[in-house]
């Protein structure tokens, strides 16, 4: 009201007091303080946004049908005239009392014996309090943090969605912050929801985050293509570091190899880096540049590990670019070039080298192949120096599939191995020496 804003310019904190007019800030403790029962008041200010939802029934018509939308529950009050409000976990009695009579028995029973919100978990008295904070108070921006604390996945989706659809309908401004792949994901969907996200991250020594606007166009772009649609793809906006690799058995290997590696440095920072990292499967060779420039293009920190044999297939260009530019592919391409008309010259065919890398029995091409790797470590690329990732397993007889040869060698910890430690030694000098 009028009196609201001038009591805002009167106090000595006139910014604080104004954005408290129009601003509701929101977090899980407010939220499930809203599902508890209130107070009555027949009093214009100071109610409750329960009594408010009770004073305005289409408000509250909206809030029971997202919370179904959310938990396929019904709500209900619960109030039997005692100067108190509250929210039942049931639809309401059809012959209830008139809300002018009294309460008659079965209408008491009804309530007494009915689920009571604020007796249930979490999840749903938060979504409950964040519902009513929008939906019941008068402010036109809301700011909400972790809204989907508590929640499970599909929870969250349909949450996502409903706070997409109220900005839309209800002229709400909204300040998401979150954590949660299925809540963006789900707002990302609804195109004609105007979005902008911020990543917010906190490099090495510095107490405060960078922030970064990403371009939200293009991250819907990429959650729509087929080829990122059902993965983690959207993690990598929390990940300090996205390593894409061939398929995701190769990522189940090389996921241990890096904690093993990470475990027994001394540097704290690099301990921790496993649990800062994602590995994603790229269903292929071919698959990893595509992916790499969707994840490059929404923002994300992008390093690959693949086997040796890329460069033949000409892949490693291509992913050079992706991660990098076309000037600093043109950059690496003369030392790829070298080794694949070394592997014809030397070794018989641009192939030859595939199951020893840079192992061969030529030295040779040994040396130009090392270069090679040298210079792909520095743009975030690490190919395997022994060939594929299944030379780096211990032998076995008999023609195994990769599956199989992968549990063996998991059973047999080849992820402590000296040549994938190696590896995994090159893949964090690199991500390090990007951080300072």
């Amino acid at each position: 009201t009028e009196g609201d804003v001038y009591s805002a310019f009167e106090s000595e904190s006139k910014l604080n007091e104004l954005t408290n007019v129009f601003v509701s800030f929101d977090d899980v403790k407010d939220r499930l303080n809203e599902a508890e029962p209130q107070e009555q008041t027949s009093a214009d200010r100071g109610k409750s946004l329960i009594q408010q939802a009770w004073d305005e029934p289409s408000i509250f018509r909206r809030i029971v049908a997202e919370f179904k939308r959310v938990f396929n529950e019904d709500l209900s009050f619960y109030n039997l005239g005692e100067g108190r409000i509250g929210l039942l976990l049931a639809p309401p009695l059809r012959q209830a009392s008139n809300l002018m009579e009294p309460i008659d028995a079965e209408t008491r029973d009804y309530m007494e014996t009915s689920p009571k919100l604020w007796e249930q978990g979490y999840g749903m008295r938060s979504v409950v309090g964040l519902l009513l904070r929008i939906h019941a108070s008068d402010s036109s921006i809301a700011l909400l943090d972790e809204p989907e604390a508590f929640l499970h996945p599909p929870q969250a989706s349909a949450l996502g969605s409903i706070l997409s659809d109220l900005t839309n309908s209800h002229s709400k401004q909204v300040f998401i912050a979150t954590h949660d792949r299925n809540l963006i994901a789900s707002i990302i969907r609804s195109t004609e929801t105007p979005l902008k996200i911020l990543s917010l991250r906190r490099d090495r020594g510095n107490r405060l985050p960078v922030i970064k606007e990403l371009n939200s166009k293009t991250i819907r772009s990429a959650q729509q293509a087929s080829q990122v649609r059902f993965t983690p793809f959207l993690d990598s906006l929390f990940a300090d570091l996205t390593i894409l690799v061939e398929d995701e058995r190769d990522a189940v290997f090389y996921d241990e190899a890096l904690r093993v590696f990470a475990g027994e440095h001394a540097d704290p920072a690099v301990r921790s880096f496993p649990d800062r990292v994602l590995f994603l499967g790229a269903g292929g060779a071919s698959g990893i540049h595509p992916l790499a420039k969707s994840l490059r293009e929404v923002g994300a920190k992008v390093a690959v590990v693949a086997d040796f044999d890329v460069h033949a297939q000409g892949t490693v260009s291509s992913i050079v670019k992706a991660l990098h530019s076309k000037e600093t592919e043109e950059k690496v391409r003369p030392s790829i070039e070298r080794v694949r008309e070394a592997g014809i010259k030397l070794l018989g065919s641009v192939n030859a080298a595939k199951n020893c890398g840079a192992a061969s029995p030529n030295e040779e091409f040994n040396e130009l192949a090392q270069d090679m790797l040298n210079t792909l470590d520095r743009v975030g690329v690490h190919l395997v120096r022994e060939g594929e990732l299944e030379d780096l397993f211990p032998p076995t007889d008999g023609q195994n599939s990769k599956r199989a040869k992968l549990k063996e060698a998991m059973q047999s910890e080849a992820f402590r191995d000296a040549a994938v430690q190696q590896l995994m030694s090159r893949l964090v000098s690199h991500a390090f020496d990007q951080e300072t």
